[in-house]
Parts: structure tokens; sequence; C-alpha cells
């Protein structure tokens, strides 16, 4: 069947007439404002802002732009913006957003387009075969379609990396930041999507951003298709006080300001009770379902509901089913798969094949019964407001996001759902499952609207899509910049028999720390999501004990001068060092003068060595070290050595020869040094950023606080 979530490809069309848009627009807003007629305030906005006669002119900027006719060859051309904007849709060409406008494929096409659509095809195919490998359990078969559609991937974005080097011949200075800046605008409109469609939130960041939005919804609705959605659905018609707690929601995140409140309030007192309705669904299904909540109930119920009968023809109607739709139907019916995908039970389970086909055949009729509602709402001219200054937003539902994809959450929807539950049943799962498709649906669209009006070719009009790629049934996220945790239970609709654990960040992963801590970090970081999957609480205390007894273990290692939790450091030979004395090798010297004639010495680098954290940062330390070494020989040798080379004032730290710690151990005078604090605090920093995602802060500067310390 057709897809109800876009519009038919002919009817995506290009606006860039921005001035119309402005006037139309302002003379709305005025209209409403001071009970006169549209044409009239149409009539008085042209006047006024008129370029050479008006009281406030609008004034066209210059744009100095480089243009290339033939191959080769760049001239400069001067224009204004508008006229720049004139000339792309007078010639058709295609326009990215960073302002670089092409040739469109019509007149000249990319051979690299054909190369890079030729190699996605390929990557799609073997992913294919690898989740169907990995679905069968064959791991070994999956891992080699994986690197498979791994390099066709690196070749891809290879391309673009080669257009950003002059020393390769696919050079092109523009075509890099075009690519980039489409991959960006893409999870831009994504990320403000789902937040608008799944919390109701709109990046209203000033009252003329909020107002300019409303008016720009009610002038690009279809009043008559509303009209009808109401009707048919029986929806509720917000009043002004409703419609303005919506915009309220948004505008709190911003700023708190009666007199810009009052403004929005007297826009929204002369709207329609059809205008009203425009505004807050559109593109809204947050506030659809605060304000009809039975309505919405009842239509999750519908669409997240098994059939329990069969049909005759199951394979025409499954055949009919896109990825999109597959992927969710696959998680429906997780439990009559049982990990496997859908083609593969047709032969070995008839009956139930034709189950899922009855189950699929339902949601094609319900999909036609609700496409009043999605035209009316969801498949609009109206994208949400402000993408271009995202970034600044003040998100309430996606949690994650990097420049080519998004992670967002749905529980306040399944909770909505079940009362306030957190579960992880199957009717949760279905009705988590389905939200993210519906949302994914509309951004299809958005993103559709916005190839369009790049100018993009209609054979190439869905090629710009974020996939609903993995099912991460519980994410823990910390306070540090892409560092989160999750499982993930399924891969686009593919359940796995075991979810597979996924830990991003440097430090959440770092090598530089012994095994034993790492291994105990990543079962650390998973604990509280598994406590979560099975609706325990998370014992705070436990966790923080937990990280005690680690911190006192790490102590009473150093302080018998064992090297398990110190890391290792490696000194190379002097003619590798630009400045032997600025780098490493000072530690040699230092060794072989100071410790060398008490502990041995040791031949020239190279050689490895453990890193020891040294509490002598100060002048004041300094001197309280040397006169706490017992060997009166040693503490001159130390304090000579230290003044020669500028280091009375402090030295951090110290790269013992691993071949003296393996055979005498750790020198008395350095234990005695030790930085232990700094040392512990080091090893288990990122058990310290897991405490922080569930409320424990305790670290500073100055290692002020260990857990240890109240524990």
């Amino acid at each position: 069947m057709e897809n109800p979530f876009v519009l038919p490809t002919q009817e995506y069309g290009r606006d860039l007439n921005i001035l119309e848009r402005y006037y139309q627009d302002t003379a709305r807003y005025l209209a409403l404002e001071t009970g006169r007629s549209h044409d009239e305030c149409y009539q008085w906005v042209k006047e006024t802002t008129h370029p050479s006669s008006g009281k406030l002119p609008l004034k066209d900027p210059k744009v100095l732009s480089l243009k290339r006719d033939k191959p080769g060859e760049r001239d400069k051309w001067e224009t204004t913006f508008l006229g720049y904007l004139q000339k792309v849709n007078n010639e058709n060409l295609i326009i990215s957003p960073t302002l670089a406008a092409y040739r469109h494929p019509d007149q000249h096409e990319s051979i690299l387009a054909k190369y890079i659509r030729k190699n996605v095809d390929k990557r799609n195919a073997v992913k294919k075969k690898k989740f169907q490998s990995t679905m069968a359990g064959n791991d070994a078969e999956a891992g080699f379609y994986d690197i498979l559609q791994s390099t066709f991937k690196i070749k891809n974005n290879s391309v673009s990396g080669g257009h950003a080097s002059a020393f390769t011949p696919l050079y092109n200075k523009s075509t890099h930041s075009t690519l980039t800046s489409t991959c960006r605008s893409a999870t831009g409109y994504a990320n403000a999507n789902n937040e608008r469609f799944l919390y109701g939130n709109r990046h209203y960041y000033d009252v003329d951003v909020a107002i300019q939005n409303i008016i720009s919804i009610i002038n690009n609705s279809d009043y008559k298709t509303i009209a009808e959605a109401v009707e048919k659905y029986n929806l509720h018609v917000p009043s002004v006080e409703e419609v303005c707690e919506t915009i309220k929601y948004s505008t709190d995140l911003y700023w708190r300001n009666l007199q810009w409140s009052n403004r929005i309030h007297s826009l929204i007192s002369k709207l329609s009770d059809m205008e009203r309705v425009a505004y807050t669904y559109t593109g809204n299904f947050y506030h659809l379902r605060e304000l009809n909540p039975e309505f919405t109930r009842t239509f999750l119920d519908r669409f997240t509901t098994c059939s329990d009968t069969t049909i005759d023809n199951p394979e025409a109607v499954i055949s009919e089913m896109d990825g999109d739709l597959e992927a969710y139907v696959g998680i429906l019916h997780a439990h009559d798969l049982k990990n496997k995908p859908i083609f593969k039970i047709k032969e070995s389970e008839p009956e139930t094949y034709a189950r899922i086909a009855s189950s699929v055949n339902n949601i094609f009729d319900l999909l036609k019964e609700y496409t009043v509602l999605f035209k009316a709402f969801w498949v609009t001219l109206n994208p949400p407001a402000s993408v271009a200054v995202l970034p600044d937003a003040i998100r309430r539902g996606v949690l994650v996001s990097d420049t080519d994809s998004t992670i967002f959450t749905v529980q306040d929807w399944t909770m909505w759902y079940k009362n306030g539950v957190v579960d992880f049943d199957a009717k949760t799962t279905s009705v988590w499952a389905f939200v993210v498709y519906i949302a994914q649906m509309t951004t299809m669209h958005l993103l559709a609207l916005l190839s369009s009006n790049m100018g993009v070719a209609k054979p190439d009009l869905y090629k710009l899509s974020m996939k609903n790629e993995y099912m991460m049934p519980a994410l823990s996220l910390t306070s540090r910049a892409k560092h989160y945790a999750y499982y993930i239970s399924a891969q686009e609709g593919n359940v796995y028999k075991k979810m597979k654990t996924d830990i991003k960040g440097v430090e959440l992963k770092s090598t530089k720390a012994p095994k034993e801590i790492i291994e105990k970090l990543h079962k650390y970081i998973m604990k509280p999501v598994d406590w979560t999957l099975e609706g325990k609480k998370i014992p705070i205390k436990e966790m923080m004990q937990e990280v005690a007894d680690q911190e006192h273990a790490i102590i009473d290692s150093l302080n018998q001068g064992k090297i398990d939790y110190l890391t290792t450091a490696g000194i190379k030979a002097a003619e590798s060092y630009a400045n032997p004395q600025g780098s490493n090798y000072i530690y040699y010297d230092f060794w072989n003068t100071v410790f060398g004639p008490k502990y041995g010495e040791v031949p020239p680098p190279p050689y490895s060595t453990v890193k020891v954290s040294l509490n002598a940062t100060s002048k004041t330390k300094v001197s309280e070290w040397i006169r706490s070494i017992k060997d009166v020989e040693l503490a001159e040798r130390l304090e000579d050595w230290m003044g020669k080379n500028n280091k009375l004032a402090g030295i951090t730290q110290f790269l013992i020869p691993m071949d003296v710690i393996s055979t005498k151990g750790m020198p008395e005078e350095i234990i005695q040094c030790m930085d232990i604090r700094k040392i512990v605090f080091t090893t288990m920093a990122p058990f310290y950023l897991v405490l922080e995602t569930y409320g424990v802060y305790m670290k500073d500067k100055n290692i002020t606080k260990l857990v240890s310390d109240i524990m």
C-alpha cells in the first residue's frame, strides 16, 4: 500500500520565495491583531518595506560568489541574496545548507554520485545478510558480512574526505562542507521532530520565534482536512488557555516574561477553533495525547494488538511491507518469531506466518482508517521551528545526538500507557516500537521536504533518511559528552537471543587502567541498567560501597609497594628526543644519580617503567619529603639533583625502571612520597562518572573527597 505518512512524490516542491512568505506571515499577524483585512495588511507591509520608497525598507544583502560554468574555470559573481536564490530557482540547481549550488543531475550527473549509490546498494545487501546470519546464530558469517558492510561504508566516506584534500583528484573545496551540513541538517530535523512530535517541545527561545511559528503553521494548514479529522475522530478543540499552556510548556525552558506571554495570549485569543486545532496538533503527538487521552489509548491499542486469526494469502500481504514496517512487525510478533526473521518461518511455521500476515493486514487497514489524521496534522508543510540553532535547544526526549544519529527515549509514552508503571513486557515493548515507528515516518516526510527544497531529483527524494536501527531497553547516560552505556535488544526489527552491550566513551573504555579494573568497571556500568530492567530500585549505598572497597584495596596495595594499580610508561633512547632533559629521559638520570647507588643502576634506555604520582608538588612538600627520608646520603643526593635540575619547586611524578621493581620492589622513599589519593582517583575516575549518573557528585580538582573517606 501507499505510505500515508508522506505526500505523493509529485506534490513535494520547492519554495525559495522567502520574501513572499515574509509578506504573507506578517500580514496575517497584523490582520489578526488589528482586525483589518488580510489584503489591506498585505499591501501595507509591501509598501512599508519597499526597498526604495518604504519607511522601513528591506535590504537585500550583497553576495559575492564563485561560479563555474566549465570544469576548471571559476569566476567571481556579484549579486544579492535574493538574486542568488532566484538563479538557483530559475536554473533548477541543487542548493545545499551551506548555500553552495550544484547542477541538477538532469543536466549533469556526477560520476561519484553513481559510485556512491552503487556502494549504498551493496552495503544494504550485505547488511541484510549480516542480520540473517546473526539471527541464525552464525557469528563467524555475521562477522564476515559486518566487515564487508564496513568496507562499503569506508569507501563512501573516503570520497568525502578526498573532496577535502587538495592532494587528491577528487578535491572540491565546497563538497565536504556540503555533505557534512546536509547530514547535520537531517539529524537536526530528526532531533527537532522527536522533541516536537513525542514531547510537544518546540524551540521557542524568544517570543518572536514563537509568534512566527504560530503564524507560519496557521498559514500553511489544510483546514478542510483538519475539520474532517476533528469530526471523524471526535478530537478535542483546545481552548485559548489550553493552547497557551502548550506554548508555555516550551517557553518555560527559556524565559518567564509576563509581557511576552501576554503577546502570545493576545494572538491565540484571536484564532478560530480550527486554527487553534491546527497549531496545537500539527506535528505534535504529545499534546494530541494530553488533550485526547481516550482517543490516543485506543489508537495505540489497535496498532499494537496481534491478530489471532490467519489469512489465505499471507505472501501477498507480507510482500507489501516496506523495511520500516517490517522492523515494527518484527518487534510486535517477537514472541512468535523467536529470534528469526519473518521469511524464515514461511515454510517451517506456515500458520504463524499467516497470523503475522493477518496482523500486517490489520495494520494496513488501520493506516487507511487514520489517514485523515496523518494528513491533517503529521504530513503538512510545517517543519519544526528554529532548526538552524538547534544545538542551543533544551531537550526533553533526545538523550544523545551525533553528526548522523539521534538517540531518544519513549519512556514517558510507555509509562503513560501503563499508568505510571515502568516495565518491559510484550505490550509495553510493542507500544514503544510503534511510537518510534510513527516518529520515524514523520521524520521521513520532513526530510523529503528538506530534500525537495534543496532541489533533489524526484527519484532520489527519500535517499536522505534517518533509519530506525537500534532498540535499547535501557540506557545509562553520564554527565560527560559521548559517554554512555546501553543494551541492544534488536536491530532493524531483528530481536537478538541475547542482548548486546555497548559502552561509549574513551574514559569508560580506557585501556590505561589495569585489566581487572576495566572488567569491574564494565560490570559496574551495567549493574544499574540490569536493575532497571528487573524493575528494581538502584541501591546507591551498595554502588558506593563497591567503589569504596576497591579504593581500600588500591590503597593497601600501594602502601605495600605493589604496582598492580600503577600504569606503565616507556623511556626511549636519548637520540629519540629533541630535548632529552625536557622529556621522560630525565628520569633515567634521576634514577641512576639518586637511587642507583642504593637500589642498583640501570643501563641506558630504552626500557619500561612504572609511573608513580608524587605528592611533592610544591617547594614545601619537596622539603618535607627530603627531610622524611631516613637514608641521609640518598636524601642529600635527592636534594642535590633536584636543585641542579630546577625541581625544588615541585615534581609531580617519577618513572621507576620496571627491572628494579620486579627484582627489588618499590623503594620505601618513593612509597612515603607517593600521591596515593591521586593514584586512587585516577584509577577510579570512571566509577565516579558512573556515580554522577545516579546523583552522587564527589569530584573536585583537589581530590578532597573520595568515597573511601566515608565508607
